[in-house]
């Protein structure tokens, strides 16, 4: 371990106060004071905005955010990183707190994030962030592009004390036939209510908008038209930057053309015909739902082409797809060929089939994906080649799932 007096060169970022944070699955962790042994415990956020785009103004509505506000000190070519009491050391395998300055470097790379590593450590090894367990952590892994884990971005930090409202997904596309769409916000600074208006609404989409405990509840007019249609929503309050939320409203399809729509808000009721989809790019896949065996078997799967958050519907995706039906306590999947699929054992990871088993699931939406739950497993898809229920928490190999529902 070298002291910070060691150092003679002159580092290049500058001196301040920051957030420590990784942007994991569409979201972001922030590193916190809190400290065992061995690593620093994460604070994950509803931040969805990518590191591109990302400031300090995001985090302002977070409860006690100011608490996870790190400062960086440097002398020579060494920094430090303090929390106001005691400063980051990371030796080969552990990241913890010393009571003097730790000379740490710091290199920031391309897209944004930072390698930051004890000067004189003898691994090559840099604070990086853990999600695929129950333990989520920031602690030293060997460096690597590969994502496995993520790098930290320094996000400065400017103390907040003017009025801001806060939308982390300002822009939302919806199906043809929706009824509502709805945002959520959060404010800082704020002692009172804001107000919503539309600015811009030449298709007369939007019949009402409404604002209440962290939502604004938006409610459209079904397209009947073969064209999308546009609005915009302002956000506004006294002293404070307004913010303008803007809505696609897709197309109503051709004739006898169909499609599968991206879920991206929970609906009341989940029955209807879908395709399970972990989505990757132009290598998008959907769970096969034409299958009359091996439903957790590797190869489970079908190439699916995703484009604008719609499938289209034809014969050979509707023979991949599955309905969705409520039953007590929950839902029915069952596969286009005539099988439910659930899992009874929370201990096992597979799926399992039956024509006259319904089985249980629950579906929700969490962390921008879809949740299919049965018997505490989890289903997503494993990217050594098959959908399957896991009993375990997200290790790197499992993937979060989409719904496309039949419009």
């Amino acid at each position: 371990m070298l002291l910070i007096e060691e150092i003679e060169e002159t580092p290049g970022i500058q001196e301040g106060e920051y957030l420590i944070a990784a942007y994991y699955n569409n979201s972001w962790a922030i590193l916190t004071p809190e400290n065992p042994d061995d690593y620093f415990t994460a604070a994950p956020t509803s931040v969805s905005t990518s590191i591109a785009d990302i400031n300090c103004t995001y985090f302002y509505g977070i409860t006690d955010v100011e608490s996870n506000v790190w400062k960086i000190e440097k002398s020579g070519s060494g920094y430090s990183i303090c929390n106001g009491t005691a400063y980051i050391e990371i030796s080969d395998e552990k990241a913890g707190i010393a009571s003097f300055p730790v000379a740490l470097s710091i290199t920031e790379n391309e897209d944004g994030t930072c390698f930051i590593e004890e000067i004189g450590a003898t691994s090559n090894r840099s604070l990086q962030y853990n999600y695929n367990n129950g333990n989520s952590r920031f602690k030293p892994y060997s460096k690597s592009s590969t994502g496995q884990y993520p790098v930290p971005v320094l996000i400065p930090w400017v103390e907040n004390t003017a009025p801001v409202i806060i939308v982390y997904e300002q822009e939302k596309t919806v199906g043809h036939d929706a009824e509502s769409v709805t945002f959520e916000y959060t404010t800082s600074n704020i002692d009172g209510d804001i107000s919503a208006a539309e600015v811009s609404d030449a298709d007369n989409i939007v019949s009402a908008v409404s604002v209440a405990d962290g939502t604004v509840s938006v409610t459209l007019v079904p397209n009947t038209e073969e064209k999308d249609k546009t609005a915009e929503i302002e956000l506004s309050y006294t002293g404070a930057e307004s913010v303008i939320l803007k809505i696609t409203q897709r197309a109503l399809p051709a004739a006898g053309t169909k499609y599968y729509v991206k879920v991206t808000e929970e609906p009341a009721d989940w029955s209807g015909q879908y395709l399970i989809v972990y989505e990757n790019g132009n290598n998008s896949i959907a769970f096969d739902g034409s299958l009359t065996s091996g439903f957790g078997n590797k190869g489970n799967h079908k190439s699916v082409t995703v484009e604008d958050d719609m499938i289209l519907s034809t014969e050979e995706t509707d023979n991949i797809s599955f309905t969705i039906a409520q039953i007590s306590g929950g839902y029915s999947i069952q596969s286009h060929s005539g099988y439910y699929i659930y899992n009874s054992k929370s201990g096992s990871n597979q799926v399992e089939g039956s024509m006259t088993e319904t089985g249980l699931n629950t579906i929700s939406i969490e962390d921008n994906s879809c949740k299919i739950e049965s018997t505490t497993t989890v289903l997503r898809y494993n990217t050594t080649g098959m959908f399957r229920y896991y009993k375990s928490a997200l290790y790197k190999s499992q993937k979060s799932i989409q719904l496309y529902k039949l419009q």
